[in-house]
């Protein structure tokens, strides 16, 4: 990005105080983050970052594990050290990502206490449902929308744990109880329409919700999209966990016997034993484990792609792959959904496949394959999509009015 841009009606410099419990498994998440505040650097605003790493507890007593629970509902150990960062950098506002489980949803209080905004971004479900992912037994589930989740302690839809998942209904029930959300919260972001709605279901205030999609930067720079390869390359990017269909995929992929098609898996994850168990049992020939990859390669791998794959489970916000390949002109295959069908409008920018159809998956890579020149036109389509809806200067307007909004009231 060019740190000379600038766009009109910029807003005045803001101090921005952005936390974060990073995960294990890095994923779209921390991509957006890092993202998010080179964004604003770039256009001049002062960024703090506070994060917690989920590293640490590895290894942990089950001791020191049973009080890393009981704090995830209400940490009272964090309001001094946070509350003097707030009185040394006195941010004019406090953008929490994901609070689960050591910063918990306390950081929303001190912020309120000492009169800073707090906006909570939407990145999953963590707020209806004890995984964050309305996912169980490997497809959707929605008991808890709406509802005490102690179903969901009964089921361990918690890292099919007891403990894990009594600890997380205890944190929601004793944030629903408190009336966190309403009073303690300034604003949400969700990514999309389809999550917004979950949300008011869940129980937020629709006055508070605002949708915001992920962005990423231009690659091309203005430059025109590449030529796609003159074979069948098929590219799956992102984590290899359960929620994500890779192991589904897979199947489908051997089903398909297109020995001359090549399927690369870039990623890394809780499945990445099962994922090389299955391509060594099956001798599948046609598959390249590529590993989790840096940026600038994830970026060239796409573009030595055909179409961009992504088998969810679950309802996805805002994958930051598929608007990677976008940005480069390449097309997505996706199931239908959550919030997909809004970023991948089928048969146009890509297509959208019920996940548990696995007929209509292997109907549909075999006509992808037999077709490269039409996902060539679908291509460009996805790149004037790139362009209108998620680029830097799009995103920047939205967060801005977002802010503005939240500092001025």
């Amino acid at each position: 990005m060019d740190i000379n841009r600038r766009i009109s009606n910029t807003s005045i410099t803001r101090k921005i105080l952005i936390l974060h419990n990073e995960y294990i498994s890095k994923g779209g998440e921390e991509v957006y983050i890092d993202s998010q505040i080179q964004l604003l650097k770039e256009y001049s605003h002062d960024v703090k970052y506070l994060a917690k790493s989920n590293d640490d507890l590895i290894g942990l007593s089950s001791f020191e594990l049973f009080k890393y629970g009981l704090q995830t509902a209400w940490n009272t150990s964090i309001e001094q050290s946070l509350t003097i960062e707030i009185a040394n950098y006195q941010p004019n506002l406090l953008h929490v990502h994901n609070f689960f489980p050591q910063w918990s949803p306390s950081v929303h209080y001190i912020a309120r206490k000492h009169d800073i905004p707090s906006i909570q971004h939407l990145h999953n479900y963590r707020l209806g449902c004890l995984n964050g992912l309305l996912l169980r037994n490997n497809e959707v589930c929605e008991l808890c929308i709406g509802r005490n989740a102690w179903r969901g302690v009964l089921y361990k839809c918690y890292k099919n744990s007891f403990s894990a998942s009594l600890f997380s209904w205890y944190m929601l029930t004793l944030n629903n109880l408190r009336d966190t959300w309403h009073k303690e919260v300034s604003c949400f972001i969700a990514l999309n329409k389809f999550s917004a709605n979950k949300f008011l279901e869940i129980g937020l205030s629709e006055h508070k919700i605002k949708i915001l999609p992920n962005f990423v930067a231009d690659p091309l720079a203005g430059q025109s999209s590449p030529s796609p390869p003159d074979y069948p390359v098929f590219t799956y990017i992102g984590r290899l966990s359960i929620e994500k269909g890779i192991l589904n995929f897979l199947s489908i992929w051997y089903e398909l016997q297109e020995p001359e098609w090549t399927l690369q898996i870039a990623g890394d994850g809780s499945l990445s034993a099962e994922v090389n168990a299955f391509v060594t049992e099956k001798q599948i020939n046609n598959i390249s484990l590529l590993g989790r990859l840096a940026h600038d390669t994830v970026i060239q791998t796409i573009i030595n792609s055909s179409i961009l794959i992504l088998p969810s489970l679950w309802y996805e916000g805002m994958p930051m792959s598929i608007i990677e390949g976008f940005s480069v002109g390449r097309p997505a295959l996706v199931s239908n959904l959550g919030g997909l069908p809004e970023i991948v409008e089928d048969q146009i920018t890509g297509f959208c496949i019920p996940p548990n159809n696995q007929a209509a998956w292997v109907d549909c890579i075999k006509w992808c394959g037999n077709n490269l020149s039409k996902l060539k036109d679908m291509g460009r389509n996805a790149r004037a999509v790139y362009l209108q809806k998620y680029t830097p200067e799009v995103h920047y307007k939205g967060l801005m009015d977002i802010y503005d909004e939240l500092i001025s009231a």
